[in-house]
């Protein structure tokens, strides 16, 4: 699954400030090739609070390295919420155990799942920009 430049999904999310990262359409293969899996909340709350933000994983909340010693014994889905194949199915403990035996698979599992997050992240774009509330959804989302 590709996003097409004739969409004009990421040209116009970038000139409503969602930032350069989100316009590639190579960004959720690189974040899994590194053992990423995206983190990021798409669905945004009805009221949000200025200045607050999403300290989900510490360091970034829009992503997690399953790479991490911490994931070994972690039973949980990828990303807890998310109804990817990969979430539903898997741990993070086998994804962290078949990353640091550099087995393919692990990679394919976080490939399905980045996939269907930045689907997720467009599916709501799409719906925020009908809905008119574009630039409130691209404010929220840079701060979480």
């Amino acid at each position: 699954f590709f996003f097409q430049a004739e969409d004009g999904i990421r040209d116009f999310c970038l000139s409503r400030g969602l930032g350069d990262v989100y316009k590639r359409q190579d960004y959720p293969f690189v974040h899994a090739e590194k053992g990423f899996a995206l983190s990021f909340e798409v669905k945004m709350p009805e009221e949000t609070v200025e200045g607050e933000r999403k300290q989900e994983f510490g360091r970034n909340a829009k992503t997690i390295s399953l790479k991490e010693e911490k994931y070994l014994r972690d039973v949980g889905p990828l990303v807890e919420g998310c109804e990817c194949f990969a979430c539903k199915n898997h741990t993070r403990a086998y994804v962290h155990h078949l990353l640091r035996c550099d087995e393919m698979t692990g990679f394919v599992l976080l490939t399905i799942h980045n996939v269907a997050r930045y689907s997720d992240l467009f599916a709501e774009v799409r719906k925020h920009l009908s809905a008119g509330t574009l630039d409130r959804f691209s404010s929220w989302f840079l701060s979480t």
